[in-house]
């Protein structure tokens, strides 16, 4: 009988752990995954920047600048004689570039703030500047026109030549 109360008491102990590890709860949740595929954004050169035909001065420091518009207007500043601009002929436009991506998502911009331009004389500084933000741009129907003006001093007695350099521009969504 002490034989017989043994093997119930361990088959009790071995039946109570057993049911313990096996009478766990459990609970199962489900989630679903997805991603929102977008255009990628682009940028492309319509124009490049032109001041046009300027006249130097050999005695005054010229101011020229030219607006970052679509219809571009160029002025210049200092000269007391003469007319820089007196070759009406010269093409003068601000640079644009069109910017295209999902429609009105935002976007940043990132443009050079100078650009050096080279020629025969000393190079020729231009601060460059733009109709948009830095940020904060929205591409209404997925698009957006960016115009690039600038201005710059021409010297007295600069050398006469042509003057050219390149800049950069960047956008990315935000």
């Amino acid at each position: 009988m002490k034989t017989t109360l043994k093997v119930f008491a361990l088959s009790v102990a071995l039946f109570g752990i057993s049911n313990i590890s096996f009478g766990q709860n459990t609970a199962t949740e489900t989630a679903s995954s997805s991603v929102t595929i977008i255009k990628p954004i682009t940028i492309d050169k319509a124009r490049d920047l032109q001041f046009g035909s300027i006249v130097s001065s050999s005695t005054e420091d010229i101011v020229v600048t030219a607006t970052a518009v679509e219809s571009t207007v160029v002025t210049t500043t200092g000269a007391t004689t003469g007319n820089p601009l007196a070759i009406t002929s010269a093409t003068r436009t601000s640079a644009q570039f069109d910017i295209e991506g999902d429609p009105d998502a935002t976007f940043s911009i990132d443009l050079d703030d100078t650009v050096d331009m080279a020629g025969d004389g000393d190079a020729i500084t231009v601060t460059l500047t733009k109709n948009l933000l830095n940020a904060g741009n929205v591409l209404e129907d997925g698009v957006a026109v960016l115009y690039v003006g600038g201005s710059f001093t021409i010297p007295a007695g600069q050398v006469a030549g042509v003057y050219t350099g390149t800049f950069d521009v960047t956008v990315a969504y935000e």
